[in-house]
């Protein structure tokens, strides 16, 4: 079994015209909000991402997953699953997708006999 290896995380709130941006601490229990990217094409966004993750030495990936009202996934979502699978194809790191409905749940810890705290959130 491989033991898990503190990283950073970058998590990526994608919109029209901007894009949310937040990295874990080295950790990876904390995070914190950093400069909005201002989105203009692929290419720069791309740029904005790629230095994030070179100045951050960020691992792993965390796509916001957009619902509608509903719940239910739409248009948004394909494209943020399209947007997902382009970074990884790009970066070559892991990309994972969260759903918002996963972010007012909730976080669980393990008991303090289990070492560091972690948050546990759904990832699809």
């Amino acid at each position: 079994m491989h033991a898990h290896t503190p990283h950073r995380i970058l998590a990526l709130d994608v919109g029209a015209k901007r894009i949310g941006v937040a990295v874990s601490d080295p950790l990876g229990i904390t995070a914190q909000g950093l400069d909005t990217i201002q989105r203009q094409n692929k290419r720069r966004d791309y740029e904005a991402i790629a230095a994030v993750l070179t100045k951050y030495e960020v691992k792993e990936v965390i796509v916001g997953l957009p619902l509608r009202l509903s719940g239910a996934e739409g248009t948004q979502s394909e494209k943020m699953r399209r947007f997902a699978d382009d970074l990884h194809a790009k970066f070559a790191l892991p990309v994972h997708r969260l759903k918002p409905t996963a972010c007012s749940a909730k976080p669980t810890f393990p008991s303090r006999n289990e070492g560091k705290p972690s948050i546990a959130w759904p990832l699809y």
